[in-house]
């Protein structure tokens, strides 16, 4: 029922592409002939991938639309109609649980998925659902017996018409990858294309494919590389993006946004998940903006544009503090990560919530936006470099009040990068790059982690913040 996916032409191929393009341009700018002309070549506007739909239970994934945004449900009651409530408002379409269950939300109606992380656990329930996420990390440490089990789940979901996203994380990236690659985008690239490969050896093309890391750099090159393979083996999976471990707040939104949106722009992104440590239907508002853009449904708020050199004095007529936010994201995200701009000013207002206008450069906010983009893009570093999981089913400890608890008492820090995750089975190998881990055991307990090492474990969480910057300050010292 699923051929091939021919992999096809990233640019529009509709005759009105070009029309498009300018639309956008001037809905960016007006119709001011210099400006237009200036930012046709700074703004880039690409269509996605041609990728025919694939199959999963009621629903598609794929073609030429970023369509489906990614929540999670971590209701440990696994009632689903009730989340599907909490979500309602947000109109999203594909809701997904982090642990144990997972519910397709369309036109009112849902039905079951898993992500499970044991592979007795894949072949259990391949048969009774309709889409199951393997994490290749979770699979035998021995690389051909890992294979042995990977083709093994294939024939069983093949069997039963279940699809399968191949979902990598740069932190539980296998030895016999890093031994070869590194931790490296390579290494995230080459490991996802040989379980690709193993589907279309066995014909199987209910697949959808993601590269998760915390670095935007690392996770916008790693899905660089394999679109590039897929395209170069002829069969091109649809892409399921995000920003792993992107933290909270502003920090979380803006990082959120710098890397997906870098994808977006290029083509890259079947279905996005906004991954941020608060209450999962604050995701929802995010991935839909990112969705509306890309499908040209909203643009942005900037108004003028001039480039000095390798600096961009941007100026903005927002509707609100967070679109001023997403827009800059997502207008200069990409040309940050890839060095074509060295530094970002901000200018103009944005309306707070009475209406009134508030001036972006006298408020201090472009000063602190500029700061937070930077970062974001991993170009310059004014504070502390946050990676704190969004919480999930394993996660027993308040993780939110533990995140907002680390980040007040080690903001001053600079050029140092803290871990807060939520539990102790996969914390400490998702946090590939942190120079410091709080991971959450469970009983008001947590261990300290320096690097992927840890330092001290059972710690009452009473007293672990201490701890932590007894730690960090030490090291400081002696180095």
């Amino acid at each position: 029922m699923f051929d091939s996916v021919e992999a096809g032409s990233p640019e529009p191929t509709d005759p009105d592409g070009m029309a498009l393009k300018e639309n956008i341009l001037r809905c960016l700018l007006g119709n001011e002939p210099k400006r237009l002309e200036l930012c046709r070549k700074y703004f880039s506007v690409r269509g996605l991938m041609e990728i025919k739909k694939r199959e999963v239970g009621t629903g598609c994934i794929g073609g030429k639309s970023v369509g489906m945004l990614l929540a999670r449900n971590i209701i440990r009651d696994t009632d689903p109609e009730l989340f599907a409530r909490r979500i309602e408002p947000h109109d999203s379409y594909f809701i997904g649980a982090d642990v144990f269950y997972t519910y397709f939300v369309q036109n009112g109606a849902w039905s079951l998925r898993t992500k499970m992380v044991d592979v007795e656990d894949y072949l259990a329930v391949a048969p009774h659902v309709e889409k199951v996420r393997i994490n290749p990390g979770n699979f035998h440490r021995d690389h051909d017996e890992a294979r042995r089990q990977f083709l093994e789940l294939l024939d069983v979901c093949k069997q039963h018409g279940t699809a399968i996203r191949i979902g990598l994380n740069h932190g539980s990236l296998g030895e016999y990858i890093t031994n070869l690659y590194g931790n490296t985008p390579l290494a995230m690239a080459k490991a996802a294309m040989e379980w690709v490969d193993m589907c279309i050896e066995r014909k199987f093309y209910q697949v959808v494919v993601s590269l998760k890391a915390s670095n935007t750099l690392v996770v916008v090159e790693a899905y660089r590389l394999l679109a590039q393979f897929m395209q170069e083996r002829g069969v091109v999976f649809p892409l399921h993006v995000g920003v792993t471990e992107a933290g909270n707040g502003d920090s979380g939104r803006i990082k959120s946004c710098v890397g997906i949106s870098t994808l977006l722009a290029e083509g890259l992104g079947n279905t996005i998940r906004v991954s941020l440590t608060e209450d999962p239907v604050n995701e929802l508002p995010v991935a839909r903006y990112l969705a509306d853009r890309y499908d040209h449904r909203l643009y942005s708020s900037l108004t003028n544009l001039k480039l000095e050199g390798k600096k961009a004095v941007a100026t903005y007529e927002a509707p609100s503090r967070e679109r001023l936010l997403l827009d800059a994201a997502c207008d200069f995200g990409k040309r940050l990560l890839d060095k074509e701009l060295d530094e970002v000013s901000f200018a103009g207002t944005y309306l707070d919530e009475t209406g009134t206008p508030v001036d972006i450069d006298a408020s201090g906010l472009g000063a602190y936006l500029a700061d937070e983009l930077l970062q974001a893009a991993r170009r310059r570093f004014y504070k502390p470099e946050y990676v704190a999981c969004p919480g999930c089913g394993r996660t027993m400890y308040d993780l939110q009040a533990a995140f907002e608890a680390v980040k007040a008492r080690t903001g001053h820090l600079k050029n140092v990068v803290i871990a807060v995750m939520g539990c102790i089975v996969n914390g400490p190998g998702e946090m590939a790059d942190a120079d410091w881990g709080y991971v959450g055991e469970g009983n008001h307990k947590v261990s300290i982690y320096k690097g992927k090492t840890p330092v001290l474990r059972h710690i009452p969480d009473t007293e672990a913040i201490d701890r932590l910057l007894e730690l960090i300050e030490s090291d400081a010292k002696e180095a």
